[in-house]
């Protein structure tokens, strides 16, 4: 069976006034609808989500088409609204909506993963612009001491790539008592919560 059984169906970015569809599969108005106009405007201006049995007994809907009787509207995210449409009336459950308002959520879900990666990448970019137009030797490491970002300087007193540094601690890198003086010193930085000052001897195996 099917999950929703519409006959058409659209995502809707709120833009310039108006609903601009999205995607090739999304139905296209004749006109697009303004931000405050039928069922799209008032999920759109609410931030809820609708269910309408029969748009010829609903005040807000404004269908695009006199076919179109049932629909389900639900906001994605501030600027979209998802909507499916039947030609029958009554043709959408509780439980439709209830669905279709879990599968926005997933979708939502994956926008803002997507969001938060692209700003992790940007910023990531930015530093190292920054970290590689020093003089200085500059690095991060994580808790366990894993190196996560070492910067051109860095890597040339090394003497190895990028890839050969990143995700390795001293103790791949260095002599083993200098790795473990290193390390102490890293502990000490953890605890403390605060910079330290100390100084350290290299000895790159």
């Amino acid at each position: 069976d099917d999950i929703l059984d519409f006959h058409v169906y659209g995502l809707y970015e709120a833009a310039d006034g108006r609903f601009e569809p999205l995607g090739a599969a999304s139905y296209e108005p004749d006109s697009l609808p303004a931000l405050d106009e039928g069922v799209l405007g008032a999920t759109y201006q609410r931030g809820e989500s609708f269910k309408v049995d029969d748009v010829t007994a609903n005040d807000v809907a404004a269908p695009d088409q006199s076919s179109f009787r049932s629909a389900v509207s639900v906001p994605v995210g501030d600027d979209f609204v998802f909507q499916a449409i039947s030609a029958d009336p009554g043709a959408f459950t509780t439980s439709d909506l209830e669905l279709t308002e879990l599968l926005v959520r997933h979708v939502e879900e994956a926008f803002d993963r997507l969001d938060r990666e692209r700003e992790h990448r940007r910023t990531r970019e930015q530093l190292e612009a920054v970290v590689d137009n020093t003089t200085a030797m500059v690095y991060i490491k994580d808790a366990d001491g894993r190196y996560e970002l070492a910067n051109e300087q860095f890597r040339e007193a090394l003497d190895v790539p990028n890839d050969e540094v990143l995700g390795r601690t001293d103790f791949a890198l260095q002599d083993e008592d200098v790795a473990a003086a290193v390390r102490a010193n890293d502990r000490r930085a953890i605890e403390a919560a605060h910079p330290i000052e100390v100084e350290e001897a290299a000895s790159w195996g």
